[in-house]
């Protein structure tokens, strides 16, 4: 079957599936391709774009390096970039640009979302004055990795304004903002610069350039704001200097609270529902910085999802905390709510008015909200929940530091009373860990209309105590349960100390449970799956 001239770049594209959903009288030599009607191109064009999101493209990383050439500029420093040549694109931007026809269909989706840093660096002068005018009302979400100009102290301690001081190879010089932001070789293949380390690491996007980004972005739905995956050289270098543990109270970068703030005001729409904020590498941030962030807040919100840094401040009184929850709950219209190591929580939630919209929540190591007042806080708080993930588990996924994590950050810990049930009449999605000899799921029995348990990291005693509650019929409606064994167990085992009457406790209490679940219709999964993300939306 043939396209005439336009098969070639199918082929090459690894793209003959779709043609299968062309009619005949489409695809014979006389047929130009312009009478394709818009439906058949558009199931092409989706094909493409799913095609292009398998995986990293190969052909794209190789034509990138091939370009790459060394420059020196800005003094003697080096800088790797890209041969002044066409741009190199990926499989669906290369449809979009085969004529006026595919880019009139592709340009909503080419410019739905927007990555910065991005794979085609170019002075953000150019993305400011140039592209996000003639583009912007299209973008409907952005990510965006942060420089550390976002925060204090710097690396360098003397940046100026606007001005970044880089040091590469013992030689100083200052870049302006809209040449460094975005220019420089970015990546995103962690190979890259594993295979080629003389490469600069990516350079991210500072507070003007951000915010210029978004005040041109008038139909936003969606931000994403995040540290780099990874830190760089100088950041690496600077924390090995200073021995810094993350445990630690203060962490080497704190946020500069006010250029998320003026971000935030920056929006021209109150069309934004999706919130990402991911500080959780080296940073902090102060309690009074977090509560004028949340006062920011726009209220049209559907979904926040907050990862503050490994030592995220402790509001330094009762006053911080109930400022922090009224702002909260002053999002009428949230959904969604992720907060991570985020020390805002404590008692105030008891005393706050319900979000009764929210109906997705995860908390996870927040270090300031006891135990003992879970059941009673989140039922108050989002009393309409359907799915709930709750870990006070290890920062690092190892409760082997918790007694050591415990005793630098003076952590609140209790115990459960049993008597103290969660009130939430409509969760069916559950997640929760052990955490130092509380079972969360005795408070969970008036939970009737549970479908789905996860529960980890469990010691025999509590692996056993759930099994029974299970093969009791605690929860009649439940049909998927994610139960690994305990750390210690493993059938083939004979080299661990326990007695055999423990091994032979947790045989029968583990032929009883798969006896049950078979006989209930309940699946029943016991390793690792991607089921521990119930949250995502």
């Amino acid at each position: 079957m043939s396209l005439g001239p336009f098969n070639k770049k199918f082929q090459d594209l690894h793209l003959n599936t779709p043609i299968k959903f062309i009619k005949p009288e489409c695809t014979s030599m006389s047929s130009p391709m312009g009478s394709l009607p818009d439906e058949i191109l558009i199931k092409i064009i989706n094909y493409v774009r799913s095609f292009n999101n398998l995986g990293k493209n190969d052909y794209v990383f190789n034509q990138r390096w091939e370009r790459l050439i060394k420059v020196t500029a800005f003094g003697q420093t080096p800088r790797y970039v890209y041969a002044n040549r066409e741009p190199i694109l990926d499989h669906f931007q290369a449809l979009g640009s085969v004529n006026q026809r595919f880019y009139r269909i592709c340009r909503p989706l080419l410019w739905k979302h927007l990555e910065l840093p991005n794979r085609l660096p170019t002075p953000m002068t150019r993305w400011t004055s140039e592209l996000l005018p003639k583009h912007g009302t299209l973008i409907e979400s952005i990510n965006m990795e942060l420089s550390d100009d976002w925060f204090e102290p710097l690396i360098y301690e003397d940046s100026l304004t606007n001005i970044t001081k880089v040091d590469l190879n013992g030689l100083e010089t200052y870049l302006p903002t809209n040449i460094r932001d975005n220019l420089i070789l970015s990546t995103y293949e962690e190979d890259f610069v594993r295979l080629h380390p003389a490469v600069d690491p990516p350079q991210h996007i500072s507070p003007e350039n951000a915010k210029l980004v978004i005040s041109q972005c008038p139909n936003l739905r969606s931000i994403s704001l995040s540290l780099p995956a990874n830190l760089n050289k100088f950041e690496e270098d600077y924390l090995s200097d200073i021995s810094y543990e993350p445990n630690e109270p203060e962490g080497p970068f704190r946020l500069r609270h006010y250029h998320l703030c003026d971000l935030l005001s920056s929006l021209k729409s109150s069309a934004l529902q999706n919130l990402q904020l991911d500080f959780r590498f080296h940073s902090t941030i102060s309690d009074e910085g977090l509560i004028q962030i949340m006062n920011k807040l726009p209220i049209s919100l559907k979904s926040l999802s907050w990862s503050g840094g490994p030592s995220t401040s402790v509001p330094s009184n009762k006053i911080g905390s109930n400022i922090f929850t009224k702002s909260l709950t002053n999002l009428l219209e949230l959904e969604s709510l992720s907060l991570r190591q985020i020390n805002c929580l404590d008692s105030s939630w008891i005393e706050c008015k319900p979000i009764r919209s929210l109906n997705k929540l995860q908390i996870y190591r927040c270090e300031n909200f006891q135990v003992s007042l879970v059941p009673r806080a989140i039922s108050t708080l989002a009393p309409n929940l359907t799915q709930l993930i709750i870990k006070f588990g290890s920062l690092w996924g190892d409760d082997d530091d918790d007694d050591e994590f415990v005793n630098k950050n003076q952590f609140v810990y209790d115990r459960l009373n049993p008597n103290h049930q969660f009130d939430l009449p409509s969760l069916l999605d559950l997640t929760i860990d052990h955490f130092k000899g509380c079972d969360l799921s005795l408070s969970f029995q008036t939970c009737q209309n549970l479908r789905a348990i996860s529960y980890e990291n469990l010691s025999t005693q509590i692996w056993i105590s759930f099994i029974k509650l299970i093969c009791n019929s605690t929860w009649p409606q439940l049909d998927y349960l994610y139960l690994p064994y305990p750390t210690s167990d493993d059938d083939d085992d004979e080299g661990t100390d326990e007695s055999t009457s423990t091994r032979s406790e947790r045989l029968f209490y583990k032929r009883q449970l798969k006896s049950f679940c078979l006989k209930s219709n309940i699946k029943l999964v016991h390793k690792k799956l991607t089921v521990s993300s119930l949250f995502q939306t």
